[in-house]
């Protein structure tokens, strides 16, 4: 009690110190944000959806994105009308596709279902799932230092068809 009679009198003498002190906490709460993933997140997902190509190809490489899309082929399972049409089709659409124009209306459409932050690994990784169940998409995030995180992996948690290839390793299938 007296701790709090000494500072509430110490305070109504000085106000200026007090906002000094306010303004302190402010900033120091600010800089934690900065530092932590909920940052590095945000830019992330104000790329996609602004659709900012050259900021997703910044953020996420081309190679982490190279299996997003299934290899597989229906036209291979299909056997009725339009084989020989999904035959030439399927694998001249799947080359033309911009994976990450994909990638980025993918996350603002599962993004707009539900959206799923957590740490892993002691503050050092840190995933994203955007959507749920099997429209899913995972993005894990890994500290390089102490102030910067890049994306490490985007995979399906929970593919559905099973022939996705690009699976987290914690995959339920």
């Amino acid at each position: 009690m007296p701790l709090r009679h000494d500072l509430i009198k110490v305070f109504s003498h000085n106000k200026h110190k007090f906002w000094i002190l306010v303004g302190y906490v402010i900033i120091m709460l600010m800089g934690v944000y900065y530092l932590s993933a909920y940052w590095a997140t945000h830019r992330l997902m104000s790329a996609f959806e602004a659709q900012d190509i050259a900021a997703i190809k910044q953020k996420i490489p081309d190679e982490m994105l190279a299996h997003i899309l299934p290899k597989h082929h229906s036209a291979q399972d299909w056997r009725g009308a339009g084989h020989h049409y999904l035959q030439q089709v399927e694998p001249q659409l799947y080359t033309e596709i911009d994976r990450d124009a994909w990638l980025a209306i993918q996350a603002q459409v599962l993004g707009n279902n539900k959206t799923h932050h957590y740490y892993t690994q002691y503050f050092y990784r840190y995933r994203l799932d955007l959507g749920q169940d099997h429209d899913q998409i995972r993005i894990e995030f890994e500290r390089t230092n102490f102030m910067h995180w890049h994306v490490k992996r985007v995979c399906y948690p929970n593919p559905q068809p099973d022939w996705t290839v690009n699976r987290c390793p914690s995959s339920k299938r």
